[in-house]
């Protein structure tokens, strides 16, 4: 009896661990497709965040284009074409090549350049040839609109940079733009809903292969995404 005793209690412990352990991977399973939704939810908010007022305001642009240089207004158009077909279209998949990203940003840039006068200096640094690895989509456009929305001025002298580059096994992207004083917002009022869903991406997709540093200053505001180049392949 003693030892039919013993299998039953070891019979029962071993189903309910079994069960324990099935209740285990049912919510894991649970928790990767919730942080799945709220990855798709982030980025179609990004989306739409990539912004009707951008859209408004490169289409004003283009309106005083046709005025006096109609080729640039064409080309303009042709550009701004570009950047919605990225955005309706290639940015629903999971991952993206890096050199699409680049081309997107390029686009976007150009685009914004459309309002600056001579009092913004704009450097541009990204890569030509980028290596072949693939990158969840608008993961750095949201970093690129926050340099543009806090660091221009059209009464002071102002700059933005923006810089990829790789080094070893990093992909480093960094935006630096000047703070303008004439505006009252303090540095830590940059810090917007989009770098906060960039941290947020960035935590859910690259968990210990990331790094994300925003730096606050008097006169500068500096964010800067370091991402493990071998977690890029996969």
């Amino acid at each position: 009896m003693i030892t039919h005793l013993s299998t039953l209690i070891m019979l029962t412990g071993f189903s309910l661990g079994l069960g324990v352990l099935e209740r285990f991977r049912s919510q894991e399973k649970e928790k990767k497709e919730m942080e799945k939704e709220m990855l798709n939810a982030e980025l179609a908010l990004l989306k739409n965040q990539v912004s009707p007022h951008f859209f408004f305001n490169t289409l004003n642009n283009i309106y005083s284009l046709i005025q006096f240089d109609s080729q640039k207004a064409g080309e303009t158009v042709h550009k701004l074409s570009k950047l919605m077909r990225y955005l309706l279209y290639d940015s629903d998949k999971n991952l993206t090549g890096l050199s699409e990203e680049i081309q997107f940003m390029k686009n976007y840039i150009e685009l914004m350049e459309l309002r600056l006068n001579e009092k913004v200096n704009l450097r541009v640094n990204l890569p030509e040839e980028p290596p072949l690895l693939m990158i969840p989509p608008l993961l750095f456009i949201p970093v690129v609109e926050n340099a543009f929305k806090h660091g221009v001025s059209y009464r002071e002298d102002s700059f933005i940079e923006i810089e990829m580059k790789t080094k070893g096994d990093e992909l480093i992207f960094r935006t630096r733009n000047s703070v303008v004083s004439g505006n009252g917002e303090k540095p830590e009022e940059h810090m917007g809903i989009g770098l906060d869903n960039v941290r947020k991406r960035l935590n859910l997709l690259f968990p210990g292969t990331h790094k994300f540093r925003i730096e606050p200053g008097l006169h500068d505001f500096q964010v800067e995404i370091i991402l493990d180049t071998k977690a890029l392949h996969a």
